[in-house]
Order: structure tokens, then sequence, then C-alpha cells
């Protein structure tokens, strides 16, 4: 393509770093200079043809367009002659002439419309057609234009990545200082490099330091924007460095359960002027704060279960436990508490084989869960298991066969140890059996020598053995059938010596029956028996006294009848009756005392006297024989105190209303007083005759 008219064989020349098409072109045949190009992108048109290559199909629809006219003309000449030809006269001849004119005028008319209208068309269409854009990819840099160049620079910073903002510089930096577009380019770059910038904090904010870091090292040194980036980065690392201390923080607190200090140190984070961590990362941990409670809640009730020892817990436990999570926070101190459970479980256990408790040993056995890894455990528990039960039959032959099944466990199981001392257990069990069976065949006949003799046999069975307990319980029997045999004439010849009833043979009685000693079988029968035979002497001894004692009292010797009564001694059968009675009668002696010192004030007939002597025979409760005496007294002494109050109210109202006061509700002037009292009482407080009415 010719880039100037005036020169179409010479080749253009780069001027200051400018493509050709950048220089100004002056067009053949005008004066009007056209615009610097460098101010705008760089666009090739292509090189139009010939006037008759132009408009082609303009020129063809012309000579179209005016045969079809001709055509059409001829059809309406040959109407209007067949439409004249009758008139001859020369009016229709100008009329005809006329009309002609006209119509060569309109078909003129139309022609140029339709010639011009196409022209125009055709034109318009040229004006508007886009240049063709340049392809930037094939573009020679070292001769291309600075309009070129930033033209591509910016279709390469369009993409908005770090990459293409830096090839968008890569291809505007290299442009001379004094070049005309270096302002417009300067400001291009350091929008590009701060564009860099931003997608460095966009990585930051996301959660990706190294990225943000990697891009931001990629700005240019030679922009002002690389001032900032070291201040950027640095800002980075510090936000960085104190969000990854807060999560270690409140994750540390997580791990050891203090869920308070987890979130202070979260809530932290949320302050941190970074998306990821304050809001992300914040949310994750409050998410794991909720989590571990839970679960930890669970593993309080793990622990609870854990405490008490059961086996029945010790598998909840266990259960519990193997439903935390293995990403939650509460998931090591899960693992931990399966440790003990496990440890406990074992031990447990061999503590219910010891026992002989086989059937529970089954029942757990059966129950361990997987995550125990206690395998083979379990299938030696179930294995012994069975051979426990077999001993519990008894027999020597179920015990062998016990034996036998035990021994299948071999050294290489967990419970080999276990199965070997439980197979010596059962062999001396065994031989434990064959020793009681021969006790208990000597003692059969019950003679005091064979019973003797058993007992020897059957202390042959050491405290370890197997049937110790058995054993013992057997000799127990026979000591308890031996002692009898030897004791029984003694308590029986105690019983003969009783049967009397006199106070020296339950004596005597006594002191036989003692004869029998503490750790004898017959001593408790013995000692129920001197009870009863003392309590008899007591009552027979004591009762005399007893007696004396009523009858000081029924003669009214309250003072002498208590002191007899006070020689019945603690512990004898009658002491407990003695006292009540003694009781009684000092209720009785003291009513009589305070009826006398009543009395005594009474006769001074002064109202604080007969206050004071009403006041002391109150007192006195109606269970003693002084009660009659005293409520007749009250009553009299109440009567004086009225009296005595009518007459002091002719001086003082208030004083004879508190001497009436005083007399007691039980007193048969007490209503008499009331209504006197208030007598005295409207007598001191009148009524308004207006307030009454």
């Amino acid at each position: 393509m010719k880039t100037n008219p005036e020169q179409p064989d010479s080749k253009p020349k780069a001027e200051d770093g400018l493509s050709p098409s950048a220089k100004s072109v002056k067009p053949k045949g005008g004066n009007q200079k056209i615009d610097n190009l460098s101010q705008q992108p760089a666009v090739s048109l292509p090189q139009l043809s010939s006037s008759s290559q132009v408009f082609p199909s303009t020129k063809n629809n012309f000579e179209t367009e005016k045969n079809r006219q001709a055509v059409k003309f001829a059809t309406e000449e040959s109407a209007k002659k067949s439409f004249f030809e009758p008139n001859n006269d020369g009016v229709a001849t100008a009329k005809f002439n006329i009309f002609q004119a006209w119509l060569a005028w309109q078909i003129g008319a139309a022609a140029l419309v339709m010639i011009f209208g196409s022209i125009g068309f055709t034109a318009t269409s040229f004006l508007l057609k886009l240049p063709e854009a340049p392809k930037c990819d094939r573009v020679y840099w070292p001769i291309a234009s600075a309009s070129l160049r930033l033209y591509c620079a910016e279709l390469a910073a369009q993409d908005k990545t770090a990459d293409g903002l830096l090839e968008a510089i890569a291809m505007v930096e290299d442009l001379p200082t004094k070049h005309p577009l270096r302002s417009e380019i300067n400001r291009k770059i350091e929008t590009w490099a701060n564009k860099i910038l931003d997608l460095g904090e966009a990585q930051f904010q996301s959660g990706s330091l190294e990225d943000a870091i990697a891009i931001a090292e990629k700005t240019p040194k030679n922009v002002e924007a690389y001032n900032l980036v070291e201040e950027r980065i640095e800002r980075w690392r510090s936000i960085w460095l104190q969000a990854e201390k807060l999560d270690r923080e409140a994750r540390q607190y997580l791990s050891s359960s203090h869920w308070y200090k987890a979130f202070n140190s979260a809530r932290k984070l949320a302050n941190i002027s970074n998306e990821y961590w304050s809001k992300k990362r914040y949310e994750e941990i409050l998410v794991s704060i909720k989590t571990a409670q839970q679960e930890s809640t669970k593993l309080d009730l793990v622990y609870t279960k854990l405490q008490s020892g059961d086996l029945n817990d010790l598998i909840l436990a266990i259960e519990k436990a193997d439903r935390i999570d293995p990403n939650s926070y509460a998931y090591q101190e899960a693992l931990q508490l399966i440790s003990q459970a496990k440890d406990k479980l074992i031990a447990g256990m061999n503590r219910s084989m010891s026992q002989g408790d086989w059937q529970q040993v089954l029942n757990i056995a059966n129950r361990i869960p997987p995550s125990t890894d206690l395998e083979n455990y379990v299938r030696d528990w179930n294995d012994l298991a069975t051979a426990g039960t077999s001993t519990q039959i008894g027999t020597i032959s179920s015990i062998e066969s016990a034996i036998e099944t035990a021994k299948k466990i071999d050294p290489t199981r967990p419970l080999y140890n276990k199965a070997q001392q439980l197979i010596g257990y059962w062999k001396l069990e065994i031989q434990d059996i064959s020793t009681l069976t021969r006790a208990r065949e000597i003692a059969r006949s019950g003679n005091i020598s064979d019973l003797r003799q058993a007992i020897s046999v059957a202390r042959l069975i050491y405290p370890y053995n197997p049937r110790y307990q058995e054993a013992q319980r057997e000799i127990n029997s026979w000591v308890y059938r031996i002692q009898v045999a030897e004791d029984r004439p003694t308590l029986d010849r105690a019983y003969q010596i009783a049967r009397d009833g006199s106070i020296s043979g339950l004596k005597q009685a006594i002191a036989t029956a003692n004869l029998i000693a503490p750790n004898r079988a017959l001593y408790q029968e013995a000692q129920g028996q001197i009870r009863k035979w003392r309590y008899t002497i007591e009552i027979r001894v004591d009762s005399p006294i007893l007696v004396e004692a009523e009858s000081l009292a029924s003669r009214g010797d309250l003072r002498e009848a208590i002191a007899t009564a006070r020689r019945i001694r603690p512990g004898r059968a009658l002491y407990n009756r003695s006292q009540a009675i003694i009781r009684v009668w000092r209720v009785e002696l003291s009513a009589r005392e305070n009826f006398r010192r009543a009395d005594r004030l009474a006769n001074s007939r002064t109202p604080q006297a007969l206050i004071r002597a009403i006041n002391l025979v109150s007192q006195i409760p109606d269970s003693s024989s002084m009660s009659a005496e005293s409520n007749r007294a009250i009553d009299s002494w109440s009567e004086q105190l009225l009296n005595i109050a009518r007459d002091i109210a002719q001086t003082s109202l208030t004083q004879a209303i508190n001497i009436a006061a005083s007399i007691p509700p039980q007193a048969s002037a007490y209503q008499a007083a009331r209504s006197q009292m208030e007598t005295w009482q409207n007598q001191l407080n009148p009524r308004d005759p207006a307030v009454s009415q």
C-alpha cells in the first residue's frame, strides 16, 4: 500500500520511533492537511479500485431502470396516440405536445433521483464501514508506532491479570522520554502499575500471601508505584503474622478446652484487616468452638461413665467417645479416654474372671466395640468364659473339660498367662474337691471323734485354694455340731436348776449357764436365758422398794417416796418404771410448793401480789392433784382483783383497766372484767355524737 501519493515508489522511513503511517499525509490535488496519525491508532485502509469498479451494482441497476422506463413510456405513448387520433384539430395536437414534455421531465427527474441516491448510499456505506483493527500479535515492535504500541498495550491491559498489565507496560516503556505521547504513556503505566498492586491486594485478601507478594514484586522498578511495593509487602506480612498468631492461640485454647479464651482470640481475629482471616478463618474458628463445646459435653458424660469403673459403663464410654469426629479438637481427648477405658476394661474383666463371674465376662466381651482393637482379647475372653462356666458345674469332669479348653490358648495370645493361672487354679480345685469329698464321708457318722477327724482333713485346703470358702463352711458346721454336743448338757442342767423359781435357784442356774464360753455354739442361747433369770431376780428384789415408795406417796410424803424409789439402781429391771414414777411425784411436789407460795402472796391482798399468785398457780398442770384447788384459787383471786379495780376506778380509770386486764381467761370473773374494761374505755374516750349517728 502506498503511503504518499506524490512519491509512489519511495519506501516509508521510521522517524523518532514512529511508523510511517504516523506521519502527516497531504492528499493529491488539495491543500488541507490530515491530522497527525500518531494521535490515534494507525489504521490501514484497503486500496480502492477505479470508479467503474467501485459502483458496479449501481450502474447495472441504472441501466435496468432506464430500459424499464423506456418500455413504460412506449406503452403510454401508444395509448395516448390511440386516445388523440380521433381529433385532428390543432388543440389536440398542442395538448399532446404539452403532455409529452411533462412526461419527459418526470422521467428525467426520477432517473436523476435514482442515480444520485445510489451514489450517496454507496458513499455512506464506505464512510460508515469500520476500518480493520490491527492484529497486535503480528506487529514487528522495533518499528511499531507509538499509537500502535499504546493501542496494543491497552488491549493487553484489558486482560486484568498481572502478566497482561506487565506486558502492557513493556510495550510502551521503551519509547523516548521526549515523545509527544510520553505523558499519556506515563499516566497509563502508573495506572497499570497500581492495578498490579491491586491484584496483589486481592490475592492477599483472598488468603494467598505468597501469591500477593509475587505479584507485587513484579511491579517495574522505574515506575512511581514501585515505591509502595515494599511498604505494601511489609504491611501484608505484619497483618499475616498477627493473624497467624491469633489463629494459633485460638486453636491452642480449643485443644485445652478453654472456650472463652479461644473465643476472645477469635474475636480479635475478626478485627484483622484481611477478609480471609476476619471472615473465613474467623467463622471457621467459631464453628470449631461450637463443635468442640458440644463434643466436650459428650466427653464429660464419657468421663463420668469412665470414673464409675462398671464394665457396662466402660462400654458406653467407649461407644460415645467413638462418635467424636477425627477432625474435632476433642478427638485427641477422646482417644485418651478410650485408652483409659481399655485399660480399665481389661482390669475389670480380669477381676470378673478371678471372681468367677463368667456370665458377665461373656456378656461384656460380645459388646466390645471394634475401635478398641481388642479382638484377640475378645476371643480369649470368650474361650475362658466358656471354660469358667463349665467349672461352675462343680464336678471333676467339668473342671477337666474347662482345663482342656483353656489349654487351647497358645503363648502368642494376650491372655495366655491368665489362662495358665486359671489352669493351675482349676487343678487345685480338683484336688480340693477330692479332699472335701473324703472329709464329708468321715463326718457322716456324726460322732465327735469323726467330726474332729473330718475337720482335720478339710483344713488341708489352704486359704488361697479354690474351695477354701466351701471347706470353711463345712468346718464351721462340724465345729458347731461338736460344741452343741459338748455344751448342751451344761445348759440343760441350768434349765433344770432354774425350774424351782427361787432366787437362790435362779442365781445357781445363772452360774451354771455362764460356764459356756463366748466363742461356743450355745453361748448366745445361754446368755439369753441368763438375762431372763436376772430380770426375774431383780423384779423380786426391787418390787418391795417400789411398793414402799408408792405407799409413802399415797400418804402425802412425796419427798420420802422419791428418796425410797431412787434406791433402785440404773440397769435394774424396775429402774425405768421407778424413774417414771419419780418424775410424776416431782411435778406434784412442785405444784404443792407453788400453791403454798401463791397462797402466801395472795394474803397481802394487793393487786401486784394477787397477780403474781395467779401466775404461780397457772403453772400447775391439770394432771396434778392440786389442779382443782388452784382453779378455785384463781377464781377467788380474780374476783378480788376486779373489786380492787372497781374501787381504784373512782380515782384512776387507766390503773383500773390495767388491773382488770391481768385477770386470766380461765377465771370466772374474766367476762365481767372485760365488760367493765369496755365501760371504762368509753369513759376515757367518749365517742363524738355525730360520729355515733
